[in-house]
This record gives C-alpha cells, structure tokens and sequence, in this order.
C-alpha cells in the first residue's frame, strides 16, 4: 500500500467503494490541528461515502469524519499507533504500517470491512 494519502484515496476508488468528495487538509486547514505536529499525521484526507444517512449525521462540517472518512498518513507505524489508540471520537479505525483509515460510525460493520479489504488494512477494534 502506498504511504500517500491521495494514492490511499485513488485504491478506494477502483475498489468500487463510494467515495465521492474529498478535502486535502494542510497544517493551516487542519481542524484538529494535529497535521503535521509532532506525532501527529503528515498527510490527511477526508472524505464523503455516498451511503451515509446525511439526516443521521450530527457533524456535517465538510470534511467530517461522519460523512465518510479520514486517511492519515504518519511518517512511522510507531506514530500512526500512538494516534490509533489516542482516538477519542467515535468511528470505526483501521490500520496498516504507517497509515490510519477513520471511518464513519453511520457506516455498518459489513461496509466499514469493505474499506478495510480494499486496502488490505488490518481491523481493529471500533472505537467509542
């Protein structure tokens, strides 16, 4: 699996799953402010599932893990679980080497696994 997040969303994408917009966080438009700090990811994408209950969302901000979400990439495994097991908010996390793949609490079991063999990422427990 690459270690760029844009190539990360790109699998996604010829996997077939329905991931449709998508913002490329800097360290200036990071909302939780972690890109690019120390410990923190060195890219960061989120993104919208076309699956998602849009009236069940609470947090519609765009770019909100809820609408679908979030590929980290950390610069060492070490680093991206640290930040797994930081994780306080509520969503499914799935991780291989030095990527995290956060995903919406809206999506099922069963559609949360999709991601996770599309990019061959190892599941881990659900967080919240």
């Amino acid at each position: 699996m690459s270690g760029d997040a844009v190539a990360v969303l790109n699998e996604l994408r010829k996997a077939g799953l329905p991931v449709q917009a998508s913002v490329i966080y800097t360290e200036q438009t990071s909302p939780d402010g972690v890109l690019g700090a120390w410990g923190g990811p060195v890219q960061k994408i989120a993104f919208v599932d076309a699956r998602i209950n849009q009236g069940a969302v609470i947090d519609r901000s765009y770019g909100s893990v809820e609408l679908g979400g979030m590929v980290e990439v950390h610069t060492d495994s070490a680093s991206a679980t640290r930040r797994r097991d930081t994780q306080v908010r509520s969503c499914w996390v799935f991780s291989r080497d030095h990527v995290l793949l956060l995903l919406s609490p809206h999506l099922t079991e069963l559609q949360a696994a999709e991601y996770a063999r599309a990019l061959r990422l190892q599941a881990d427990t659900p967080v919240g």
